[in-house]
């Protein structure tokens, strides 16, 4: 499929955020209006969060390679930080106003393990994936080996369940893996989708949440095989992203295919085609798009879909001539657009915004339209002399109470004099009013 160029408008622009790098690959983590994500300035990561009215940039302590680092928010006052190698740590941290407070950690995994990937199901669990990197023998291709995939969860109420491992079988015995997570619109299963070095098969495992657990039910080690034609993957290390589909009610899964050239073996340049595939609730799968242009075999890119169903791509294509490939491209509707020059290969996204650096920084970009911001929250603030009678003896003192209305002030006031003295009665308020428009704190005022 030919595609047409364009050239950004003034108002296609992207948009400095900050300075810093982005080092890896991955889902931005969003909850009701507030987004998160890991940035690295000066040799020291930092979390970045963001809503309508504040950003904060946290420094963080990580373990393990950069490039196994993911922020998941739990909700608007708390998140988890995953970073390590060979043990996973969880780190749970408070939002606060001014910073991040760490109140727990949980390790994973056993002391061979490659994070992969951690996703917030809607059940409010949260569910990580990794893979043992053991090796099985020699590298012989062509010599089936197994790999173990583990799992791990954490319940709403912070309590954490590790699965047995589940066995996927590799058409090599490398055991470097990539995995995505993925929660199926349809049915609300849980996919994981995995691809291993020097193999020729996408693995799929199929889980459940029912309640109190997460199991997994099926294993197909050749989800995507020979017959799949232009669905079958490139055969040495592909990048793999996956997003739900609602308007579709499926999953899109995306990575470089079994279409390649070779550009340079000194430097090595190996380019190949991205493919981006449906996946129906019942394993059925569905060519949706091939990109026809020469992506690195490795290289990431950025997979999203729209609420009308129109899905776009984020990709660095091989320049024949300097053999490079750090212009950033857009693909939306057969139409490409030049994003910038992106000297490091890290791009965080969400369905609707892409996040890479150019050369002085982290830049943001909106596929789709932008949301409109929520208006800002509207507060009174009650301030007067609340007076009751103790034992018969009148009692007063200055009060403030945030509330939207004044029986909300007054149902608040009785409800905290009460608690304190609970012999209290002919409780009276007298106050003013001061409205204030959007609270700049991460809390609701309380």
């Amino acid at each position: 499929m030919g595609l047409q160029m364009m050239t950004f408008s003034a108002e296609l622009a992207p948009e400095f955020v900050t300075e810093g790098q982005i080092r890896i690959s991955s889902r931005l983590s969003e909850y009701d209006g507030i987004s998160a994500f890991p940035l690295l300035k000066d040799g020291q990561y930092y979390i970045r969060i963001e809503n309508s009215t504040n950003i904060l940039d946290e420094p963080i302590e990580i373990i393990g390679q950069p490039y196994h680092v993911k922020v998941v928010l739990l909700g608007k006052d708390e998140l988890i930080v995953f970073s390590g190698v060979p043990i996973i740590r969880a780190a749970h941290y408070q939002i606060l106003p001014d910073g991040l407070q760490l109140l727990s950690t949980q390790e994973l995994g056993d002391g061979n393990t490659r994070f992969m990937d951690a996703v917030k199901l809607k059940s409010g669990k949260v569910l990580v994936s990794w893979y043992e990197h053991v090796y099985h023998g020699r590298y012989v291709w062509g010599q089936t080996s197994p790999v173990d995939i583990g799992f791990a969860y954490r319940r709403t109420d912070g309590t954490w369940e590790t699965l047995p491992y589940t066995t996927v079988e590799n058409h090599s015995t490398i055991p470097s893996t990539r995995g995505v997570l993925c929660q199926h619109p349809a049915d609300d299963s849980i996919w994981s989708f995995t691809v291993s070095d020097a193999n020729k098969w996408v693995h799929a495992i199929h889980l459940s949440d029912t309640g109190e657990t997460i199991s997994v039910d099926w294993v197909n080690s050749q989800f995507t095989d020979k017959p799949d034609g232009d669905m079958r993957r490139e055969g040495e290390f592909p990048f793999l992203v996956a997003t739900p589909d609602p308007s579709r009610n499926s999953i899109l899964l995306a990575y470089q295919n079994k279409n390649y050239k070779f550009f340079s073996t000194k430097p090595f340049i190996k380019g190949a085609n991205i493919c981006v595939i449906q996946v129906n609730e019942d394993g059925e799968k569905e060519l949706l798009f091939l990109l026809d242009r020469w992506v690195e075999r490795i290289s990431p890119f950025a997979l999203g879909v729209l609420p009308s169903g129109e899905f776009w791509l984020a990709y660095r294509p091989i320049d024949p001539e300097t053999l490079s490939y750090q212009e950033l491209y857009l693909m939306k509707s057969s139409e490409e657009m030049l994003l910038g020059q992106v000297p490091r290969a890290g791009l965080i996204n969400s369905n609707y915004h892409l996040l890479f650096n150019l050369s002085d920084g982290i830049y943001s970009y909106w596929v789709g339209e932008k949301p409109s911001p929520s208006p800002p929250p509207t507060v009174t603030v009650f301030m007067g002399k609340a007076t009751w009678e103790l034992s018969g003896v009148e009692k007063s003192a200055a009060v403030v109470v945030y509330a939207t209305t004044e029986v909300e002030a007054m149902d608040k006031l009785i409800e905290y004099i009460m608690v304190e003295f609970p012999e209290a009665t002919n409780i009276q308020f007298s106050y003013e009013r001061v409205t204030l428009i959007g609270s700049k704190s991460w809390s609701e005022a309380k």
